[in-house]
C-alpha cells in the first residue's frame, strides 16, 4: 500500500459503501432529505467525501450543485447518514475518497 492517508476509488480492492447497499441509501436520502416544495426542479447534487477507515465522513466537497439551498440540504443528509463500510485494501480499512450523488425529485 502507499503511504498516504486517502486513496482513491480506483485504488481500493473494496470501495466503500452504504450498510445494506444501493436501495438502503436511496431509502435514506428520501427518508431524510429536507428540501422546499417549491423548489421546482429535479435533478442531483454530487458530495465529493473522505469515508475514512471507521466509515466516518470528513472533506466534503460539492463536485455538482444544484442550488445553494441543494447543496446545504445534500451536506445535511449526509451527516445523517451512518457510519459506511469503508474501503479496503487487502481486507485493511482505508480512507477513501468518493462521490456520493443526492437525488432531489419531485413526487
Amino acid at each position: 500500500m502507499k503511504n498516504h492517508s486517502v486513496y482513491s476509488k480506483n485504488e481500493v480492492d473494496v470501495e466503500p459503501d452504504f450498510p445494506g447497499g444501493v436501495e438502503a441509501m436511496k431509502s435514506f436520502v428520501n427518508k431524510h432529505l429536507v428540501w422546499p416544495e417549491e423548489f421546482g426542479n429535479s435533478g442531483y447534487v454530487i458530495l465529493s467525501v473522505v469515508v475514512d477507515k471507521d466509515g466516518g465522513f470528513s472533506d466534503a466537497k460539492v463536485k455538482r450543485t444544484l442550488c445553494n439551498f441543494c447543496d446545504q440540504a445534500a451536506k445535511e443528509v449526509l451527516r445523517k447518514m451512518p457510519k459506511w463500510n469503508p474501503g479496503l485494501i487487502n481486507n485493511i480499512p482505508v480512507s477513501t475518497r468518493i462521490d456520493v450523488p443526492i437525488r432531489f425529485e419531485l413526487n
